[in-house]
């Protein structure tokens, strides 16, 4: 049997989408993770040159020239930063290295297959990992890191909750799969996630309110609830997030995240307009580490669990409006799209949300985690930007 190129292509295109943003990395930052998603990104840019078909040139000018202010920015802090360079180049070149991923758009059927892909990938990491609980507790999927499995597990739902909102017809299996998903979740703990979920069934009924679409979505909820409740009777372990969501005020981790905001608040401050430079946080409480325990009572620390606040000690404030302006236009963008996709096919509407809901995911979650800091969920960001950007919809709002 022999395989085309095109499929090969595909094939290698799958493997390394998945690898690099959904298994996960507890290395420094651009270990193997970020060298696949780098990879993922030359190879976009490949079949984009070579015309296989998957990708094509098409882009959004807007977003991808204030991804170029990023990287000018950067580069700027680079040649004038002496203290911080060798870690203000790291995520330059990751920068640069990710732009093709802003490039190209996607077949829009290859889309959806890498959306099922996906499903089925995450799928079989929080079936292993409900298999396993009995014995190895929290970090039992092959994993190994139930955070990552929690945020793996959040994406899924979120997929799911996409085609709940605009297929016609939401087959058991499909509740099968939101249910396992959300169990994951709840097993370990992580409550960031259960807080993205809500905004993005909010917004989900917002775009999409009707009588029909409310009554089948109750009709999903329902047996979700009841069953995750029937569960949560013979195993009341799993009300984990739950009950951590009633300690938030004496919760250390959440005691932990303030201390590191306060350190960033600290560092912006030293410079106002410009920051320390991007990617030195973790850099200068490494270096300074008696000094920063001392007055903020934080040890060794990659990031600041909160991307905003990150953003402005290492950019100050004029790098944080150059990223604050792409997340803000990306999601504008998406969100006109969809409005205009209303009458448009339901596959067409379910990769436009997807790309909603991944961006909402990224945005939220980054409240309280490192998101633009982790290479995985980093390129999972900007392929959801590239996903919506390759829906195009003609003046009579079909595609």
């Amino acid at each position: 049997m022999i395989i085309s190129r095109k499929k090969l292509f595909y094939f290698i295109f799958c493997a390394v989408f998945l690898l690099s943003v959904f298994t996960g990395s507890n290395m420094p930052v651009f270990s193997h993770e970020a060298e696949l998603v780098a990879f993922l990104s030359i190879l976009m840019l490949i079949d984009a040159v070579t015309g296989h078909k998957i990708f094509h040139f098409k882009n959004n000018k807007i977003l991808v020239c204030l991804f170029c202010f990023q990287i000018l920015y950067m580069l700027w802090q680079r040649c004038f930063y002496n203290m911080y360079q060798d870690k203000i180049q790291t995520f330059l070149i990751r920068h640069i290295l990710v732009l093709p991923i802003l490039l190209v758009s996607m077949d829009i059927k290859y889309i959806n297959k890498i959306l099922n892909i996906s499903i089925e990938y995450i799928l079989i990491i929080d079936v292993v990992y409900l298999l396993l609980w009995p014995i190895k507790g929290n970090n039992g999927s092959f994993i190994n890191n139930y955070q990552y499995v929690a945020a793996y597990s959040s994406i899924l739902v979120l997929i799911q909750l996409a085609k709940l909102f605009v297929d016609t017809y939401f087959p058991k299996e499909d509740v099968v799969i939101m249910l396992t998903g959300m169990l994951t979740l709840l097993m370990t703990g992580k409550r960031s996630y259960l807080i993205v979920i809500a905004v993005c069934f909010l917004v989900g009924i917002v775009f999409f309110r009707s009588k029909y679409k409310n009554s089948k979505i109750m009709k999903v909820i329902t047996p979700l609830i009841l069953g995750l409740l029937l569960i949560m009777v013979f195993k009341p372990d799993l009300l984990n997030s739950i009950i951590r969501f009633s300690e938030l005020s004496t919760d250390s981790s959440l005691s932990g995240r303030t201390r590191l905001w306060d350190l960033a608040g600290y560092l912006w401050k030293t410079n106002y307009w410009n920051g320390i430079g991007y990617g030195a946080f973790s850099t200068f409480t490494s270096n300074h580490m008696g000094y920063v325990y001392s007055l903020f009572g934080v040890q060794n620390t990659y990031a600041a669990h909160n991307i905003y606040v990150q953003l402005l000690a290492e950019t100050g404030v004029i790098g944080f409006c150059i990223f604050i302006s792409f997340f803000v236009v990306a999601l504008i963008l998406t969100i006109r799209k969809l409005v205009k996709a209303k009458k448009s096919e339901n596959n067409v509407k379910f990769i436009i949300i997807t790309g909603l809901f991944l961006q909402l995911w990224f945005l939220i979650y980054g409240m309280s985690g490192n998101p633009l800091y982790m290479p995985g969920q980093f390129g999972l960001y900007l392929f959801a930007i590239m996903i919506s950007n390759s829906v195009k919809i003609n003046k009579n709002n079909m595609i």
